[in-house]
């Protein structure tokens, strides 16, 4: 019980000290972009923004019944979005890239790295 109890209070510690010693580099970095030129601060708006749309798109496959989202790969680079992955049709491929392309932000779709092919269970049906 006791061999807990320390091991409790010596993660807790260590979990303290690994906090509070990255606050002085956080507010350092933070002090450096301040003083970065207007281009790289712009150069950082755009990976987040890339990374809000991946995340969008993703969010969209995955509301969507019609698409099988978790067999996509999104990848975002300067608004050119690349789908990679699997779908069971190519009407499933088309819309997938239709759903990727109504994203605010998205400039184009690259769907070419996706793969049709029929899944295991309509294959047997035919």
């Amino acid at each position: 019980m006791m061999i807990h109890a320390n091991l409790r209070k010596g993660l807790f510690a260590v979990a303290i000290v690994a906090g509070l010693g990255t606050v002085p580099f956080a507010q350092a970095t933070t002090d450096d972009v301040a003083v970065m030129p207007h281009s790289n601060d712009q150069a950082v708006v755009g990976k987040i923004d890339d990374a809000m749309i991946t995340t969008k798109i993703r969010s969209t496959f995955a509301a969507n019944k019609a698409v099988k989202g978790g067999d996509i790969s999104v990848g975002t680079m300067d608004g050119i979005v690349t789908l990679r992955g699997t779908v069971t049709t190519a009407r499933e491929k088309s819309r997938v890239e239709t759903l990727a392309m109504k994203v605010k932000g998205v400039k184009s779709v690259d769907g070419s790295a996706l793969v049709v092919s029929p899944d295991k269970k309509s294959a047997a049906v035919q």
